[in-house]
């Protein structure tokens, strides 16, 4: 199995970040913005940050749906 490298996970947050940075609905970069915190505070735990990213990436999915039924 292939190490993902510190680049490769700066570009995927990036890409992610981005869209929701640049969306035409109102709060949503609020998603964006924790998305970003997120990111940045799991890298510290390279051991475990996919298992952490997934777990967060869930909890900020419910802020999208709060937002997506306003």
């Amino acid at each position: 199995m292939e190490k993902v490298g510190l680049f490769d996970k700066i570009a995927y947050a990036f890409i992610v970040i981005s869209s929701f940075l640049l969306s035409s609905l109102r709060y949503m970069w609020i998603l964006g913005i924790l998305i970003a915190l997120s990111f940045f505070i799991i890298s510290v735990y390279f051991y475990a940050f996919t298992s952490l990213w997934c777990f967060l990436a869930a909890l900020i999915s419910l802020g999208f749906l709060v937002l997506l039924r306003k």
